[in-house]
């Protein structure tokens, strides 16, 4: 626990993706969780930014499938960019 909330440990990546680019973080990891394995909870898709602690698994994940969708392809200034919501 910390600050209340439980705290997830990444056990490794195993997919990105992008998810519409007009979200908050347009990339996704899909992450295994340890100490979940058999349960429902063990793989999830999360924010990129959910993986953040987690360097050294983010940076295996891409040495293994250097073409997969990642943070190297953000533009430099993608967090200060305000989006436009969309018209309906």
């Amino acid at each position: 626990m910390i600050n209340g909330e439980e705290e997830w440990v990444v056990e490794e990546i195993v997919d990105s993706k992008w998810h519409r680019p007009s979200t908050r973080c347009p990339l996704r990891y899909k992450v295994r969780w340890l100490g979940y394995q058999d349960t429902p909870k063990y793989e999830s898709w999360v924010l990129a930014t959910s993986v953040e602690k987690s360097p050294e698994a983010v940076a295996e994940f891409h040495a293994k499938y250097p073409n997969k969708p990642g943070p190297e392809f953000f533009p430099p200034d993608w967090k200060n960019k305000k989006r436009k919501k969309a018209q309906y």
